[in-house]
């Protein structure tokens, strides 16, 4: 064995914990896992009508989206109905994670800019957050920030995580990230595939934007990523949203089901693999959805000439 992921996996069925490896109690910063809960409050207070949001601006509000142009369209339109400009986002720039999409900014002589960062859309909902709350924009990432109180308020209930005990720290795209336990963050995503447990208020944002993002899943993230690949291979029967540094967690409307997995040292190819042997092994995806997805659950490792080089295997 040359490389060993280690990590731990809480899958909650309904109000039962049917399965457990690692400490499932420990809570563990979920960073960008954390943006659907992120959007809600945009949802709950009737954002999508205020702004007369369009489903992809609401499934952008809650993506690590790649900078593809589709992407950046709609994040600086989000911003313009808000009466916004793209400084006024706190992000920070890079390039765009999608490679053909920074190839062309190189091409074409052109610097990414702020709406390139993956977290743009988030950071938009953010401001027009803001503007519902009456609440000044500067400085709506800081922890005492109305939209941020308002945020922490809607993570503790949709996890059902005393809001005392979700501690928070400054994420890579300088927003609040939030500590949670890994069963929370099950229990979070079971309850944002079947929001009926949820206020009606939260139910309905819920339901919003699992609608949107169902109905364009590359908005979440985009091409060739495992969230959107995941989610249009299921027409949205299941949600997911992947996390910096080894954090993965869905959600399988009908099964009454949230699976939270965290990779110790980070690695991308330790949770996609873990989430695909635990949704086979569990019966969670038909054989026509494990089709397309089959690419994700070949332990082959191939290198640029195409030979095999290796294998994965999981072990649970």
């Amino acid at each position: 064995m040359e490389v060993c992921h280690r990590g731990a996996v809480a899958i909650q069925r309904g109000e039962e914990l049917i399965f457990g490896a690692g400490d499932v109690s420990r809570a563990y910063f979920v960073r960008s896992a954390a943006k659907p809960f992120q959007t809600l409050p945009l949802l709950i207070d009737d954002g999508v009508q205020r702004f007369s949001l369009s489903q992809e601006e609401v499934a952008v509000t809650s993506s690590s989206h790649g900078g593809e142009p589709f992407h950046v369209r709609a994040v600086r339109s989000l911003l313009e109905k808000g009466g916004f400009a793209p400084a006024q986002l706190l992000c920070g720039v890079h390039a765009p994670l999608h490679e053909p999409s920074a190839h062309a900014l190189v091409r074409a002589n052109e610097p990414p800019s702020v709406l390139h960062n993956n977290c743009s859309g988030k950071h938009a909902g953010m401001l027009l957050q803001s503007k519902i709350q009456g609440a000044s924009p500067d400085r709506y990432i800081d922890r005492d920030h109305p939209v941020q109180r308002r945020i922490h308020a809607v993570i503790a209930e949709v996890t059902g995580v005393a809001p005392d005990d979700l501690w928070t720290e400054v994420d890579g795209c300088s927003a609040p990230t939030f500590e949670v336990p890994l069963d929370g963050m099950a229990r979070g995503f079971r309850n944002l595939a079947n929001p009926d447990r949820l206020s009606e208020p939260t139910a309905r944002a819920v339901r919003l934007l699992i609608a949107a993002v169902s109905a364009h899943p590359l908005m979440i993230a985009g091409h060739d990523r495992f969230d959107s690949d995941l989610i249009a291979a299921t027409r949205g029967r299941v949600f997911c949203k992947i996390g910096a540094e080894g954090f993965l967690a869905l959600g399988i409307a009908g099964e009454d089901l949230g699976l939270a997995i965290k990779i110790d040292d980070g690695a991308t190819r330790g949770y996609i693999a873990v989430a695909m042997k635990l949704l086979e092994h569990h019966g969670l995806l038909a054989r026509a959805e494990l089709d397309q997805l089959a690419r994700y659950r070949d332990p082959r490792l191939r290198n640029h000439a195409g030979l095999i080089v290796g294998s994965r295997e999981v072990i649970l």
